[in-house]
């Protein structure tokens, strides 16, 4: 669990990361608890290192 926590930080997972950070500030500002929540989702996708299929899930089989 460290591991995937703290390597492998490429540009997407960044980019995730911060606009989670964006997003959440938004919905503090605003007081938007719907923006809150998907923040909190594209914070947790970006630390679990993860998308919206999954860990490898959007890969099709070869025919």
């Amino acid at each position: 669990m460290f591991t995937s926590l703290f390597h492998s930080w490429n540009f997407n997972r960044s980019l995730r990361l911060v606009l989670a950070g964006f997003a959440a500030y938004q919905a503090w500002e605003i007081s938007d608890p719907f923006l809150g929540v998907m923040a909190g989702l594209l914070g947790l996708m970006a630390l679990a290192n993860t998308g919206c299929c999954g860990a490898g899930g959007c890969n099709l089989p070869p025919k």
